[in-house]
């Protein structure tokens, strides 16, 4: 599930076309290899986080060989964003078993499909217009596929260096019923993901409501609900999403950060949500007062709800100090 989550979560926010045309297919193959006490279900989740990493190393090495990006100043961990961006379709196929020198273990491949329509003529310009605070999910849904991977690798270490039997059973029967009841979770947000991605976002919806009565403390499955809004432009659902997840992960400033973005997108018809922005956006930064992204956004909220140039000017610089260059170009108000 390795980048597959975020690369289907990033997904829900480009556009469907009924006809794509595809520029490449990539594929990434890994293997992994059974130890001591170790289960082949196990293992197979290891194999899917790197087939799934190397298929999207193999679509930025793909988008490098194209005239716009034989220059670009975005870092491979941004270009890696921007082939989730513009994937429309994510398959990883089902493990078979291999042995080799004595060993057994398992082979699994995944193959990802550019979209032609979708590949920008600006790279950076698109990577930072208003894909911008949607990337901010990814760094939310890479870090918590991150930490799954982690745990397995812990998780199946501690198994094979096991030699008690009642150690082993007691392990698979607590850590490893958790770690794949997060990972079966994980995979119905890929569903829901994908059927968002086609249009469905009725079914994507039903299917998240079915996800969060099996998983209720997982902010993802709400972190979803919000991109599935986003979509669809209905912000106060989004909204609504993100307060979900806060419930849940009172201390994550990115979850704020989204709220706000959510509440500045109704600040056109809506002057108290634009009210409900700089106060969540306040705390986004007072969580993380190295959130870039969030000064940026403060700094429009300034600029065109409090009317404050002074206050913008501070934070659109702070922004780009901290790395969001984009605000580096907001120099007037």
């Amino acid at each position: 599930m390795k980048r597959l989550l975020l690369a289907t979560t990033l997904a829900l926010f480009t556009s469907f076309t009924a006809a794509p045309s595809f520029a490449e297919t990539v594929e990434g193959v890994a293997k992994a290899w059974l130890a001591p006490n170790q289960e082949i279900e196990d293992v197979s989740v290891l194999a899917e986080f790197e087939s799934q990493r190397l298929a999207l190393a193999q679509g930025v090495a793909y988008l490098k060989t194209l005239p716009q990006f034989q220059n670009t100043t975005l870092s491979d961990q941004e270009l890696l964003q921007l082939v989730s961006l513009i994937s429309s379709e994510v398959t990883t196929f089902k493990p078979f078993l291999i042995s080799e020198g004595g060993r057994s273990g398992i082979q699994i491949k995944t193959k990802i499909r550019l979209n032609e329509d979708k590949i920008p003529e600006e790279p950076e310009a698109y990577y930072t217009s208003s894909q911008g605070s949607w990337i901010s999910v990814n760094k939310t849904v890479e870090s918590s596929t991150n930490s799954l991977e982690e745990a397995y690798r812990a998780y199946l270490a501690r198994l094979s260096q096991a030699t008690d039997p009642a150690y082993v059973k007691m392990l698979k029967q607590q850590e490893g019923s958790a770690l794949r009841k997060r990972y079966q979770t994980s995979k119905l947000l890929e569903d829901a993901s994908r059927l968002s991605l086609k249009g469905e976002h009725t079914r994507a919806l039903k299917l998240l409501e079915q996800t969060i009565a099996q998983d209720p403390k997982n902010p993802l499955i709400y972190m979803t609900q919000y991109a599935i809004f986003q979509r669809q432009a209905k912000y106060a659902e989004a909204a609504r999403a993100l307060t979900s997840a806060i419930a849940v992960a009172p201390k994550e400033p990115m979850f704020y950060y989204l709220r706000a973005n959510a509440y500045f997108m109704e600040q056109s018809s809506s002057s108290s949500a634009n009210a409900l922005a700089l106060q969540d956006v306040n705390k986004a930064i007072q969580l993380n007062p190295e959130f870039g992204d969030a000064y940026n956004l403060r700094g429009f909220i300034h600029k065109l709800y409090t009317k404050d140039c002074f206050k913008a000017l501070e934070d659109f610089k702070r922004a780009c100090e901290l790395g969001a260059s984009y605000a580096c170009d907001e120099r007037s108000c």
